[in-house]
């Protein structure tokens, strides 16, 4: 981290020695809990596997998207990351995920004593920098820093936690971003195209081309999921994709109740 980040909790990191760390859900997870970035990324048995991936592996694994998906997210911030630098803005999950993913690779290819970092450079600083960014996006959050003799209660802390629920709002918004997208298939294709599923797959289902990568995440994700909603609906050409259409529609209703 530079001067200008914020001061390490002295408590930070939830390790032990066992392994990995519990998991920790978005809205639970404080600036406390978060390792030092600068940390050890070296495994050298019988020692404990190090800090920085421990916290990698405490994200709410039921809440992460398809491993696909989730795939198609860290590498698209990785290449911008060794293209010019920086992170893009991200949620708090978002960044997670990614930790998630890279430190997946960390497992696979980390060989005991042996430097990983010096064989790793480009991954070993994405990960330093994600780490870091979920450290400043808590810390920012977290008003009460720049307070230092303030000591929040722990319902503070809850319910500014609960300013990250990504429930709601945020899922009303991919399946209408799938609706709308099965709609534009309809209206581009249906006369052009034969009503078979594997070319409607296909339509339903194109590369990505956007260079930033919240956006082609936001569009990867919308498109998968129109895609399932095809598959679940019924009917045959693109009668099939209406009614997959309507299905999306219907789903952002009921979340809107």
């Amino acid at each position: 981290m530079t001067n200008d980040d914020p001061p390490r909790a002295r408590d930070a990191g939830r390790g032990n020695d066992s392994g990995l760390g519990d998991e920790i859900s978005s809205t639970a997870l404080h600036y406390r809990d978060v390792p030092d970035p600068n940390g050890p990324l070296e495994f050298r048995p019988p020692a404990r596997i190090p800090e920085l991936i421990q916290f990698a592996m405490t994200v709410d694994k039921a809440s992460m998207p398809a491993l696909e998906t989730l795939e198609f997210l860290a590498t698209a911030v990785r290449k911008r990351w060794e293209r010019v630098g920086d992170l893009p803005e991200l949620d708090l999950d978002g960044y997670r995920g990614c930790l998630y993913y890279e430190a997946d690779y960390w497992r696979h290819t980390q060989s005991g004593g042996r430097a990983w970092e010096t064989k790793h450079v480009e991954h070993a600083a994405f990960l330093r920098g994600l780490v870091g960014a979920i450290a400043k996006f808590l810390c920012e959050e977290e008003s009460w820093w720049w307070e230092p003799e303030k000591e929040p209660t722990d319902e503070e802390r809850n319910r500014r936690a609960l300013t990250r629920s990504r429930e709601g709002e945020p899922l009303i918004r991919l399946y209408e971003d799938a609706s709308r997208h099965l709609g534009e298939t309809i209206e581009t294709y249906e006369k052009g195209l034969p009503a078979e599923d594997r070319v409607i797959a296909e339509a339903l289902d194109p590369p990505v081309l956007d260079e930033d990568p919240v956006l082609a995440f936001r569009q990867r994700t919308a498109q998968r999921l129109a895609l399932a909603f095809w598959l679940r609906a019924e009917g045959e050409g693109f009668d099939r994709v209406r009614a997959a259409e309507k299905a999306a529609n219907e789903a952002a209703y009921v979340l809107r109740l």
